[in-house]
């Protein structure tokens, strides 16, 4: 196994995993989690500590008036903050139990092989977000000033439909306030702060080392192109509500368009090559009591945001079309090559830094953090249907949208089914892909 994973970091990029070690009585308790209920139950556990701490701080008025400046900015659309932010700048630090903010941030560090942030956000009621002129955030609904009311986030599928207490601080804890249940239709009109883990897992990524040199590959004057995702729209809300914007993310890889995957007649052109960033792991294990990490790569299950910030409750409520100009293949040219690209690295020869394949693969989804499950997009060959190539993306929800696109040649046609015009518009998502030379 460890041969394996060896190969695909020198195919793909260099990351490290955590692996279970070879003594249980070395287990921590992150490492016993095995069941779903309980990774929600440590969740949940460790989410209200952390934003106990954010509770307790917020009733001095002073820390509230510097926070809620933060969260409504213009530039934070999304109104949320890391946990750890509130233990850094001078002005916030000075209000919170830095202890406890550090104990929270460490609970969420190697689980299942990745770092996560806790986060708060602001769930503003949606009649005052709207607004272009907050008049005051804190204005329930029915215009009376309420306490403060708490939620965790837990992250669930779009076909569940939980259980979720409303939480107040009391005594240095976040408890249940008696006969209050969270619904959509209470945050719409209320503000309720909501802890929860981001979206996105820390240091996803670590420095990669390119595999082929400019004498492995022919120097092919194709002309190449950036290919973008144009313009999106969000049909389906698979966020749970609670959630907040949809964070919706793309996996791809490319391959050749022939029966068995493959360039027939050169076989190191066999390989998919994934597209975008290796997740960060760290295997470990335990020798004589002492701990001992091993660097391995894997594939990154958690792929790139299509738009940043993500597409509101109402841009899916109201089926807005968003541009998102999301580079979905930077320098395209189906030959000899490495598995970079010209724009994302620079100091490449362009005429070298290629993408391999003439095919790629791709699935859209929406991401969530631990303890999110990994799903599989199964995309059949496009010519011989009894073969696969399976993509795994993290989400507790299925897919948008997953499917081939064949490369074209810029002078090309423009067809649905290549890059220069590939669309795709069913219940869920609706999106179209251009070139640009």
């Amino acid at each position: 196994m460890a041969q394996a994973f060896g190969l695909a970091c020198l195919l793909l990029f260099s990351a490290c995993k955590k692996e279970t070690p070879n003594n249980p009585e070395g287990q921590s308790a992150k490492q016993k989690l095995t069941t779903l209920a309980q990774k929600r139950a440590y969740l949940q556990t460790h989410l209200r500590n952390g934003g106990a701490a954010v509770a307790k701080a917020l009733q001095n008025p002073q820390f509230k008036a510097i926070l809620m400046a933060e969260l409504m900015a213009s530039d934070n659309p999304n109104h949320e903050i890391q946990l750890s932010a509130l233990a850094a700048p001078p002005q916030l630090s000075s209000f919170v139990n830095a202890a406890q903010i550090a104990a929270a941030v460490d609970a969420f560090t190697d689980l299942d092989g990745q770092d996560w942030q806790p986060n708060l956000r602001l769930n503003v009621p949606a009649a005052v977000d709207r607004r272009q002129n907050i008049d005051d955030p804190n204005q329930q609904g029915g215009g009376a000033t309420a306490q403060e009311v708490f939620a965790i986030n837990e992250g669930w599928a779009e076909d569940e439909t939980p259980v979720i207490p409303a939480l107040y601080y009391q005594d240095g804890e976040l408890i249940p306030i008696d006969g209050l249940f969270l619904t959509e239709d209470y945050t719409d009109d209320h503000q309720v702060w909501v802890i929860e883990l981001d979206e996105t897992p820390v240091d996803q990524t670590m420095g990669a080392t390119d595999v082929f040199g400019p004498t492995s590959c022919n120097n092919n004057r194709e002309p190449s192109f950036k290919s973008k995702i144009d313009k999106v729209t969000v049909k389906s809300r698979k966020e749970f509500w609670l959630g907040g914007a949809s964070d919706v993310a793309i996996l791809r890889l490319t391959t050749w368009r022939t029966p068995n995957f493959a360039q027939s007649t050169v076989s190191a052109q066999s390989e998919s090559w994934q597209i975008g960033d290796a997740k960060k792991e760290k295997w470990h294990y335990y020798s004589n009591g002492i701990k001992i990490e091993v660097n391995q790569c894997v594939p990154n299950e958690f792929g790139d945001n299509l738009r940043t910030g993500g597409f509101s409750r109402d841009d899916v409520k109201y089926k807005r079309e968003r541009p998102v100009g999301f580079d979905i293949i930077k320098a395209w040219k189906p030959l000899w090559g490495s598995d970079r690209d010209a724009v994302t690295y620079p100091t490449c020869n362009k005429a070298y830094c290629l993408i391999k394949g003439n095919l790629m693969g791709y699935v859209i989804f929406e991401r969530d953090p631990w303890p999110a499950r990994t799903r599989t997009a199964r995309l059949y060959n496009p010519v011989n249907p009894s073969l696969f190539t399976d993509i795994l993306y993290t989400s507790f929800e299925t897919s948008y949208a997953e499917n081939w696109i064949d490369y074209v040649h810029p002078q090309g046609p423009t067809l649905v089914g290549n890059i220069k015009g590939h669309s795709v518009n069913n219940n869920d998502i609706k999106f179209n892909t251009k070139i640009e030379l």
